[in-house]
C-alpha cells in the first residue's frame, strides 16, 4: 500500500504520491478506486498524500479533462478530512523526493527511539 515505505515497517508507514494529473484523474475517473486507497492508507500509524504540484495547479482548470478545480480540490479535502490523511503539496519531483526521504528517515529515528525505550527526541532542541 502506499508508494513509499520503510523496510520492516510496511504494516506501520505508507506515503502516496501524486502528480497533479494523476490526482484528478484518481478523482475524477477512478474514484471508487481512490476512496478504497483513502480507506486503506488511513488504517496506518504514519501516512500522508504527497501531491507533486501546487495547490495553484490544483485550482487552476485542466487542458486533459473538464473536471472542475473545485470538485478536486473538494474531494481531497474531503478525504483529509474523513480519513485524517495529511496532504502536502510540493512544487516538483525534486522537492517531493527529499521531503518523503526527509519525513521517512525522522519517522524511523523517533519510532526507533519509541523502541528501544528513549524519550521521542533527537537532541535537545531539535525542533
Amino acid at each position: 500500500m502506499g508508494d513509499y515505505s520503510l523496510l520492516g515497517m510496511e504494516s506501520e508507514v505508507a506515503i502516496e504520491r501524486k502528480t497533479v494529473s494523476d490526482l484528478v484523474k484518481s478523482i475524477i475517473h477512478e474514484r471508487a478506486g481512490f476512496i478504497d486507497k483513502c480507506e486503506k492508507l488511513s488504517s496506518f500509524r504514519k501516512k500522508c498524500l504527497v501531491i507533486e504540484g501546487t495547490l495553484s495547479e490544483v485550482k487552476t482548470p485542466y487542458e486533459e479533462t473538464s473536471a472542475h478545480p473545485n470538485a478536486v480540490l473538494g474531494s481531497l479535502l474531503a478525504a483529509q478530512e474523513r480519513w485524517e490523511i495529511p496532504i502536502h503539496f510540493l512544487d516538483n519531483f525534486l522537492l517531493a523526493e527529499e521531503f518523503v526521504a526527509s519525513m521517512l528517515s525522522k519517522y524511523h529515528a523517533y519510532r526507533w527511539l519509541e523502541t528501544n525505550g528513549y524519550r521521542r527526541c533527537l537532541i535537545d532542541g531539535d525542533i
